[in-house]
């Protein structure tokens, strides 16, 4: 195990930098557990300074946790679903937010709720950002309206994650023609399905099973599902498409993709520092790369990932966020593993 122990000063008064940057990375598994990586720049190197239990992400009034726990509800507990909470990481910074067991299951079963049958629930977390969430949920069981099996996306507001954003209020009418455009596009047919290669232009984006954003090459797109013009026809699986999410759910945490190719900077998922300092890169494995004068400058940080994790959240820090950020987050690690120059 690797323990970095430095000072302020040399953390944040590096040759060259002026404004080093940080990043939170948050990472759901496929047990459906988060965790956040906090890398900044140590020596002139970007490393891992922390990691934290959750998605710790930045709003107006501190840094918040937003994290999932499967809890029991109901006359005599048949209830499973996943609540979600969240909450300031100090105190003082706001109320509480959660989206309880209970709250959860009376939205979801109505009168069944809590003599009937059961429910299990699960919801995973596809984005989390500084003002609103996008999660899939699934029925694992039958309750109310909702059939064993059913699934769906929503996008809530953070400060009310009882609501769900509707699509027509994030994309208006004139967005919505650009949305089913590309969703038609990002719709992959296999080759032997006829039916789908002859009517993909029929395909419709199913509001009924909502909308959310998952990551792609780049940017968080709009993921949603397309229904077939014959419900003969398989319902093909939800799709990721080209369109960005709105701005006005995202916020501008993400700095610009450089219009001239960085050499040696691998393919993949990359996401830019606003100073232009920093780079990392999803493929094969997790990288945190320098930047300087537009290249490479130095080797890269392997950044250790896990049971499949993904990248659900990416929040820069520049200036004077870094050093607040991280006497927090360092403070809440309570372990920091190994991430290892190439």
């Amino acid at each position: 195990m690797r323990v970095a122990i430095v000072t302020l000063c040399s953390l944040f008064s590096l040759p060259g930098l002026a404004a080093p940057s940080g990043v939170l990375i948050g990472l759901r598994d496929n047990s459906n557990t988060y965790r956040t990586i906090w890398i900044v720049a140590e020596s002139g190197v970007p490393a891992v300074a922390a990691v934290v239990k959750g998605l710790v992400v930045p709003r107006k009034n501190g840094l918040w946790r937003i994290d999932v726990e499967q809890e029991t509800c109901g006359d005599i507990g048949q209830y499973q679903v996943d609540e979600l909470r969240i909450e300031p990481l100090d105190a003082g910074s706001g109320a509480p937010t959660p989206r309880d067991c209970e709250t959860i299951a009376k939205a979801s079963c109505g009168s069944v709720y809590p003599a009937g049958d059961g429910l299990t629930l699960e919801h995973w977390l596809l984005y989390a950002g500084p003002t609103h969430f996008a999660e899939r949920f699934w029925f694992a069981e039958s309750c109310g309206a909702h059939p064993v099996g059913e699934t769906g996306f929503s996008v809530h507001d953070i400060d009310h994650p009882e609501q769900d954003v509707p699509m027509e209020t994030a994309f208006g009418a004139d967005r919505m023609d650009a949305l089913q455009v590309a969703a038609r596009e990002a719709l992959i047919c296999s080759t032997d399905d006829l039916d789908c290669i002859d009517s993909r232009d029929r395909y419709q984006v199913s509001r009924s099973s909502g909308w959310g954003i998952a990551r792609a090459p780049g940017q968080w797109s709009v993921l949603v599902t397309l229904s077939p013009p014959d419900p003969s026809y398989p319902a093909p699986s939800p799709v990721i498409t080209a369109l960005p999410a709105p701005v006005t759910i995202l916020g501008p945490s993400e700095g610009q993709t450089p219009t001239t190719a960085i050499e040696g900077l691998p393919e993949g998922d990359r996401s830019f520092s606003p100073a232009g300092d920093m780079v990392i890169v999803r493929s094969e494995r997790l990288l945190a790369f320098r930047l300087g004068a537009g290249t490479i400058d130095g080797p890269p940080t392997r950044v250790e990932t896990r049971n499949d994790e993904q990248v659900v959240m990416i929040e820069w820090a520049v200036g004077s966020q870094v050093p607040a950020w991280d006497t927090v987050l360092r403070g809440l690690s309570s372990t920091v593993p190994p991430a290892n120059p190439q």
